[in-house]
């Protein structure tokens, strides 16, 4: 890539869940922000189908956010279906044999997987057609609550890059790597390792950059310790843990591997998600470190954007909306 000016602005978000509504904000930022890079580090899809039952009266029905829906207009349904999505949710239509069939088991993983890659494919559609002819660049990094089936969705895809385990050149004088592995989380979720073994992937990574000086990394995992990693404390039933006064109690959770490898190596930027709650800019020596959080739930899109050039990173800001 040549630089079209004599700097790169890059756009970062992360942990949109499966949220439809954040991820067209994610591609309009594009062109918003006049930005040349998109990045969209980890955690993309969601978790949780919602079942609309047709009913023997002709109506369908559906279970959501604890409420009872009833529909009996296509309207109505249509416009339900897109709430669910804006929401990070999978609704899918369905008769009461089917729900009942579909409830639990194989059967249930398996229409999970379905629906989820119908999803994700029409997402892909969807920065094909609004980033053609904008020469914008645009990676899609899956992250640890992301199935492996995801992988092979958006490698599909020749508008959006998967540069999971790779070193990429961003620009004249900018490479990127990327992974969205994460230490241990109490879900046992698909892309975790241990930390002695998340060093050494993650060193690997770094031995393929030319020049780690101009170097983004884009990690899912916050380096431990330093303020961008504070999530609730949990108890053995995953409930948060709370002080006596009522208070919910924080600590980190980051990785010892990210923060041990951005030690050593020193790059540019490094651009991280995975705990929502710790949105903001620190330093480790003369690293920028970003998480920009997550606010997916709220409809909202978090992000940052990073202005660099050959000299380093001039500016960055976090935005929210």
């Amino acid at each position: 890539m040549f630089l079209k000016r004599d700097h790169t602005k890059l756009f970062f978000a992360s942990d949109i869940h499966g949220s439809e509504r954040c991820w067209r904000k994610f591609l309009n930022a594009g062109e918003f922000y006049d930005v040349d890079i998109l990045v969209m580090g980890g955690d993309i899809t969601g978790k949780m189908i919602v079942p609309i039952v047709a009913a023997s009266s002709g109506v369908r029905r559906a279970c959501y956010m604890g409420r009872e829906h009833e529909f009996e207009v296509e309207s109505e349904i249509q416009r339900f279906e897109q709430s669910v999505r804006d929401n990070g949710h999978y609704p899918v239509k369905m008769t009461q044999n089917e729900a009942e069939k579909y409830s639990e088991g194989e059967q249930k993983l398996e229409l999970f997987e379905e629906v989820l890659v119908d999803s994700l494919s029409r997402w892909v559609e969807m920065a094909e057609e609004r980033l053609h002819g904008t020469g914008i660049q645009c990676y899609v990094i899956p992250g640890n609550d992301d199935m492996w089936i995801v992988d092979d969705v958006i490698d599909r895809s020749e508008a959006v890059i998967n540069p999971e385990g790779q070193c990429v050149q961003l620009d004249n004088y900018h490479e990127m790597i990327a992974s969205g592995y994460t230490n241990p989380t109490p879900w046992d979720t698909y892309r975790e390792l241990p930390e002695d073994d998340l060093k050494v992937k993650l060193e690997t990574l770094f031995l393929e950059a030319s020049d780690t000086k101009n170097l983004v990394a884009s990690l899912h995992a916050p380096p431990y310790g330093i303020g961008l990693d504070a999530a609730p404390m949990l108890e053995e039933d995953l409930s948060m843990s709370r002080s006596l006064g009522g208070d919910v109690e924080f600590v980190p959770v980051g990785s010892t591997a990210v923060a041990d490898v951005i030690n050593k190596y020193q790059p540019m930027l490094t651009l991280h998600g995975h705990v929502h709650e710790s949105r903001g800019v620190k330093k480790m020596g003369r690293t920028v470190v970003v998480n920009p959080g997550s606010e997916y739930t709220e409809g909202m899109l978090s992000g940052v954007i990073v202005v660099f050039d050959k000299s380093g990173v001039r500016r960055q800001q976090l935005i929210c909306g």
